[in-house]
């Protein structure tokens, strides 16, 4: 935002925007670890590397029987 826009705002207000966008960050992130969750728990175990690199795109595994490299993004 620019300053002329901020200038307007009152402080109380940045705040109260500062604490609503942090609690909707946490939020979303506690709901994909659910659904990451759930998935993990129906998936087969041939499907766990799969939705591990969606998790973290760019790492590998240290598992022997995964010795495929991760896709570049």
């Amino acid at each position: 935002m620019s300053a002329a826009l901020l200038s307007s705002v009152p402080w109380w207000a940045l705040l109260i925007g500062g604490v609503v966008w942090l609690l909707a960050y946490i939020c979303r992130q506690l709901v994909l670890l659910l659904l990451t969750s759930k998935a993990l728990d129906k998936a087969e175990s041939e499907h766990i590397p799969a939705i591990m690199a969606v998790l973290h795109p760019g790492r590998t595994s240290t598992s022997p029987e995964n010795d495929t490299p991760a896709k570049p993004r």
